[in-house]
């Protein structure tokens, strides 16, 4: 099988994942993936109980730390890699589907795997290329973000990422980090579409845009974040956590403490503003040329 790429990193391995792009030669890292067979019921039964736990899809999915970190959706696979290892296990579970076993692949695990060995930082936004700069929109579920980042792909940018906007620090400069791909086109995330323009290689963050939906009769307004609110801005719009006792299980910083160091680093160096968007779909290109009229002056 052919190396693919994702969230920067060069896939070698055994869950090949339709619409991913080859690698090219300019990853990250390299991180391997390989098939496990089940394990039966009676193993699985003496297994702690897990240290967190929560649903994705209706499904409980849980983490449990034991030499490193397995992440199980239930009914669909495990993934499991020790802390300091580029590799990752996965066992499909007789009720999974392929489809189901690569989103949890791409959405959890591989995320959560580049989060723990400190690869990348994830912000909940989606990013596209603005001449040679990265662009990102950060905000809640809902809030407009694949829609003003698929829109900026019609108008044939280059596309980053839909919901997880990946982050990395090179020689005193923050990289936008390709993540895949797929873009959602439902607000449940249950369809996607393939970004013909996708972007293989990281570039330069240019600024983060908070988005702030507005009523459809307003205008779109830029407005600066002040210094001093900043990261704690940017705080609010972290995409993937682990919770304390896990933190601590693996011996990573506090997640405050953490989140706040990465979030100040990034402000720092990084423009952030707020971007107010009007709820109307035909207000678009308003929003699309004050953007591109405040990136001519930042880059």
């Amino acid at each position: 099988m052919r190396a693919q790429l994702a969230y920067g990193v060069r896939l070698e391995g055994e869950i090949p994942v339709d619409g991913l792009p080859v690698a090219c030669g300019s990853e990250l890292a390299t991180v391997k993936v390989v098939m496990e067979q089940p394990s039966s019921g009676t193993q699985r039964e003496i297994l702690a109980p897990p240290d967190a736990e929560f649903l994705v899809r209706g499904r409980p999915l849980s983490l449990r730390v034991n030499g490193g970190l397995e992440i199980r959706w239930h009914g669909v696979a495990t993934f499991r890699w020790t802390v300091g290892e580029a590799l990752i296990k996965c066992e499909r579970e007789p009720g999974g589907s392929l489809a189901q076993v690569q989103h949890l692949f791409l959405q959890y695990a591989l995320p959560l795997h580049l989060l723990v060995e400190r690869r990348l930082q994830f912000l909940h936004g989606g990013a596209v290329q603005i001449g040679a700069h990265a662009v990102g929109f950060l905000a809640p579920s809902g809030a407009g973000k694949s829609t003003l980042a698929e829109y900026f792909l019609r108008r044939g940018h280059g596309f980053l990422a839909d919901d997880k906007l990946a982050v990395v620090c090179r020689r005193q400069q923050f990289m936008a980090v390709p993540s895949t791909p797929l873009y959602s086109i439902d607000e449940a995330k249950e369809r996607s579409n393939r970004a013909a323009n996708f972007v293989t290689c990281p570039l330069p963050l240019a600024v983060l845009y908070l988005l702030v939906p507005v009523d459809r009769a307003a205008n779109p307004v830029i407005s600066p974040v002040r210094t001093a609110e900043a990261p704690l801005a940017l705080a609010r719009r972290c995409e993937l956590e682990l919770p304390p006792r896990v933190r601590q299980r693996l011996q990573l910083p506090p997640l405050v403490a953490q989140r706040f160091h990465d979030c100040s680093a990034l402000a720092s160096v990084v423009r952030v503003s707020r971007l107010c968007v009007p709820r109307d779909r035909s207000r678009l290109p308003e929003v699309y040329d004050l953007i591109i009229t405040d990136i001519g002056g930042s880059v």
